[in-house]
């Protein structure tokens, strides 16, 4: 039985051999589905010959008879035709067996793409594409995978993004795949051609909300009270009106993982088997471990409790500042 290919071993594939007659691209990481259908259309069909030979058709609005007559039709003025077929899944088992037949002699001048979020390997259909070698797997990123992917794809955007660099950005948008490629857009925009480190992420870091929050939350729970306090009025400068509620909401969930982080510092595992437990980065890990060791089971009681009635206050129409500034210097100086 033929694996199910990752990404850039396809992408190999193709460069060595060219478009086969038929893929399924499956799993929950949307974005780099669409990265790779778009280098495929780019790096495949010139600009010319894209309109009259590239088509898309959804399971839930299509007939398959339909996508087949179009995947016999010989291509406009080009090779090669491109179908894609979004959302898989919606198609009942008898109508996704009616491609069996197509998929043991498919036309050579077709490419048919078919995109699901969610396979069933036991239905016939999918099965062929498994074997057939053509169903390529988009799921999470390890954290070693997830730092490949950033240095590859600072390349492809003309930028060189040291190791240091690289654990910085995916601190500031962690595994949000869409996000950290909008931050390395902004790298390339602000430093065309160059060899990116810390000092300019960190720069980047200053105009960056996203990250401004994780700093808040951060020099909070690191309990540095200066810094958190600067933190905190960037991020309510840059922010809405509910922007006291987000530092809240995430607050609650720094709790929750620290809560975590200190039941498991007591098991003695390693720094990769916490995070896989905790389910975040190995570097996030390391910080959890740090972070909880500056507060004991009844300093975090104690903290859910405040946060709650702080919550409460907001939502009536307290002043939002003054009271996550009273917050922080409270638990930061707790005498």
């Amino acid at each position: 039985m033929a694996k199910e290919l990752r990404p850039h071993e396809l992408m190999r594939q193709l460069q060595r051999g060219g478009l086969g007659p038929f893929y399924l691209f499956f799993g929950p990481e949307e974005f780099r589905k669409e990265r790779l259908l778009e280098r495929i259309r780019t790096e495949f069909f010139p600009e010319s010959a894209r309109d009259f030979n590239c088509q898309v058709f959804y399971a839930d609005e299509s007939d398959p008879l339909q996508i087949l007559d179009a995947a016999r039709s010989m291509p406009f003025l080009f090779d090669k035709r491109l179908i894609i077929i979004r959302r898989v899944e919606n198609f009942p088992p008898a109508k996704l067996d009616l491609f069996l037949p197509y998929l043991e002699a498919p036309s050579p001048s077709s490419c048919l793409i078919f995109m699901a979020e969610r396979v069933d390997f036991r239905k016939a259909f999918y099965k062929k594409m498994r074997d057939a070698g053509a169903a390529v797997a988009f799921n999470p990123m390890r954290e070693r995978e997830l730092v490949d992917w950033v240095k590859t794809t600072a390349h492809e955007l003309g930028l060189k993004i040291d190791s240091h660099a690289c654990a910085l950005l995916l601190e500031m948008v962690e595994n949000r795949l869409m996000d950290l490629y909008a931050e390395l857009q902004k790298l390339a925009l602000s430093y065309p051609g160059a060899s990116v480190g810390l000092e300019e992420v960190r720069e980047l870091a200053i105009h960056t909300r996203t990250y401004t929050i994780f700093q808040v939350i951060d020099e909070i729970f690191f309990k540095r009270c200066q810094r958190a306090l600067r933190a905190l009025d960037h991020f309510l400068e840059m922010g809405d009106r509910e922007a006291a509620l987000q530092v809240i909401g995430m607050m609650n969930r720094q709790v929750r993982l620290l809560w975590k982080a200190k039941m498991l510092a007591q098991e003695d595992l390693g720094v990769d088997q916490m995070a896989k437990k905790i389910g975040v980065p190995a570097f996030s890990a390391k910080k959890l471990l740090q972070q909880s060791r500056l507060w004991d089971q009844e300093g975090l009681e104690a903290l859910v409790a405040l946060l709650g009635h702080v919550d409460a206050k907001i939502k009536s129409g307290s002043q939002d500042k003054l009271l996550l500034e009273n917050l922080i210097v409270s638990l930061c100086n707790p005498a």
